[in-house]
């Protein structure tokens, strides 16, 4: 059971391994992502791609795992909110491709990705209260993500969404045959790494903490972060890019 790491052009690549339990979340292979998305800054990551080995995207959270906490709730708590910390303070885009199954904190997974894609043969389902499990964090974070009655529908009746349901309902971008997957999430992450560095890590922050407040609040958050941008050494290349009809300097090749 591992988190493998690739890295290609800027795009780091955490591939889940855990063959005999469908890719379910261990202890150790939270920690191991956890320790990647906070070390986003490092030279040469500009985008994440979280995948599934074996066919299948996540199954969840190794129960196995969560017996070791003998009903301890913060215990076992614990690494799930410093995962979906790590989420949402990444400095750099993260994109959920999904192929097969995902269920339970593989849908949390999809959630707080900034953009997902899935094959066609992908499926998504909330069954944790069928083993006697509130689905917690699943529950918030698909209401963010859904809505409240697309994330009740999941929550409430353990049933599994197609993918072209969950595009539907937009858990997921698009959806698309698993021989196309990979050009599809290479689609993205070449538009993402196109981007400014700081301008594409100001704009996740700003998605993050937008979603957080409330409305009246936004536009400060707006204004706050235009002022960042605005001042940067990266606009006055962007626009002199622009003038001069070249790539900026952040786009290789």
């Amino acid at each position: 059971m591992a988190v493998h790491v690739e890295h290609h052009g800027g795009v780091c690549t955490l591939t889940l391994d855990n063959p005999a339990t469908r890719n379910a979340l261990t202890g150790a292979m939270i920690a191991s992502i956890v320790d990647q998305l906070e070390g986003a800054a490092a030279p040469g990551v500009r985008v994440f791609v979280l995948r599934g080995a074996n066919g299948t995207f996540c199954s969840g959270r190794d129960l196995s795992d969560i017996a070791r906490h003998d009903g301890d709730a913060d215990a076992a708590m614990a690494p799930l909110l410093r995962l979906e910390e790590a989420f949402r303070r990444c400095a750099v885009p993260i994109v959920a491709q999904v192929q097969g199954k995902a269920a339970g904190l593989g849908v949390s997974l999809v959630c707080w990705a900034d953009m997902a894609v899935a094959a066609s043969d992908a499926s998504f389902s909330i069954p944790e209260a069928r083993a006697g499990i509130a689905p917690s964090l699943t529950t918030v974070s698909l209401i963010q993500a859904v809505g409240r009655r697309n994330a009740a529908r999941l929550c409430l009746t353990g049933l599994p969404v197609d993918a072209s349901a969950a595009q539907d309902i937009g858990l997921i971008l698009q959806h698309v045959g698993a021989p196309e997957l990979d050009a599809l999430t290479n689609q993205l992450t070449d538009a993402v790494v196109r981007g400014a560095p700081q301008a594409l890590c100001l704009a996740r922050r700003l998605l993050n903490d937008a979603a957080d407040v409330a409305a009246s609040e936004r536009i400060e958050l707006a204004a706050r972060t235009a002022r960042q941008s605005f001042g940067s050494a990266e606009l006055t290349e962007g626009i002199r890019a622009f003038k001069e009809k070249r790539a900026p300097s952040w786009v290789g090749g």
